[in-house]
């Protein structure tokens, strides 16, 4: 009968004591013991000694949140990666480059931090008549990607050329830098202005991609990301508005005007960013995330996003649910 039934193209499960139907419980795609013997764990991977099928329901909530987990932790790294050729292209068509101190920041705190707390989830308290994708290639997977990183790709250029148009910018001389300098292409407007923009857009993805929904329970009940997501949002926030200091200093970042380091000089120094400026920034950036919070929880997780599942899932062979 299971083999049957998984002939079909049905995921298929199967519930026995272990004794003479171990072989049904072994075959299909997820089997569970209704026995505390130590024997029903040798013949299917879940057991419980509640002698009901209640379990399955939860079995069914865990799998369905341990499945929507991982498709966040892989939206989150795939978007990391796109958006990472956008800053990387955006730099050298500049000829600049952020100091260690940021990639340090954006890529060990950040990216290894956040991947990490993004697969604490936990599954919903409820059992809903509907399950994630299952395709790493589906249009909402695709689309919430591709959405996210157009977004944020959009929001940085357009603010790269904002602070270009600002009557105090002055272009950042890397003609005077030979290739091999790298270390001194970083105390400048440009990087300051996109260092912002980038490390907020990436620590705000993770949260974005855990949004919960109807399998997992919301970002914020989520404590390790909770927690570094408000320490790197506000640290990022309160840097970009703060007076020069040793931290802004350490960043090189151009909140101060800058004569002495080379390529810049008396006669040609970096101006300071005026706070009014770097207020303005913060602002913008603001809006550039949520928009991107918009995206995922109005268009991928709301009516439209559901109606283009439904409209899938009906042109699939996949059947939602079969009890």
């Amino acid at each position: 009968v299971v083999e049957g039934l998984m002939q079909q193209g049905l995921i298929t499960s199967m519930c026995g004591d272990g004794g003479n139907d171990s072989g049904a419980l072994r075959t299909a795609h997820v089997g569970m013991a209704l026995s505390s013997a130590t024997s029903a764990t040798v013949v299917a991977p879940f057991t419980t000694n509640r002698p009901s099928v209640a379990p399955v329901a939860d079995l069914l909530r865990e799998g369905r949140g341990a499945l929507a987990t991982s498709f966040a932790g892989y939206k989150y790294c795939v978007h990391y990666g796109l958006l990472n050729s956008v800053f990387k292209c955006v730099t050298y068509w500049n000829g600049i480059s952020q100091p260690m101190i940021s990639s340090y920041l954006q890529d060990l705190v950040g990216f290894l931090s956040f991947s990490w707390a993004v697969s604490l989830s936990r599954p919903a308290e409820s059992l809903v008549d509907d399950r994630p994708t299952s395709s790493l290639f589906s249009p909402m997977t695709v689309g919430s990607v591709v959405g996210l990183w157009a977004i944020n790709a959009t929001f940085m250029l357009t603010c790269m050329c904002w602070i270009m148009s600002h009557e105090e910018f002055v272009p950042f001389p890397v003609h005077l830098v030979r290739v091999t300098q790298w270390w001194k292409l970083s105390r400048n407007w440009e990087t300051t202005t996109i260092f912002f923009v980038y490390t907020f857009q990436q620590f705000w993805s993770a949260v974005v991609y855990s949004f919960g929904h109807h399998f997992r329970l919301s970002w914020y009940m989520n404590l390790s990301l909770l927690t570094l997501a408000s320490g790197g949002l506000g640290f990022l926030a309160v840097l970009l508005v703060s007076e020069p200091s040793a931290a802004t200093r350490a960043f090189q970042l151009a909140f101060e005007e800058d004569a002495q380091h080379e390529p810049w000089s008396p006669s040609q120094p970096c101006p300071a960013m005026p706070l009014r400026l770097r207020t303005q920034l913060l602002c913008f950036i603001a809006a550039n995330l949520a928009t991107g919070a918009l995206w995922e929880k109005v268009i991928i997780q709301g009516d439209i996003g559901r109606r283009l599942r439904d409209r899938w899932r009906f042109m699939s062979k996949h059947i939602t649910l079969r009890l």
